[in-house]
């Protein structure tokens, strides 16, 4: 059996043509995993395909109140 502990994806941040190359990230791991370093090893692996595809910057859009974004 395969358990899925986390995942991590990004998407156009805006539509206009000074943010081409800029991205919006989301990470979410399982709150039974979190603090493993999982989050941050998928945050690696979507930089790495982010460059890949030329993509210069990533903003990760967080609530000021949800502390485990801030603190990742």
């Amino acid at each position: 059996m395969i358990e899925i502990v986390g995942f991590g994806y990004y998407s156009e941040f805006r539509f206009r043509e000074a943010y081409k190359f800029t991205v919006e990230h989301s990470v979410y791991v399982s709150p039974n995993e979190m603090g493993k370093g999982i989050g941050k090893m998928i945050m690696a692996q979507l930089i790495i395909q982010a460059k890949a595809q030329g993509l210069h910057t990533m903003i990760g859009v967080i609530d000021s109140e949800n502390k485990s974004s801030i603190t990742f």
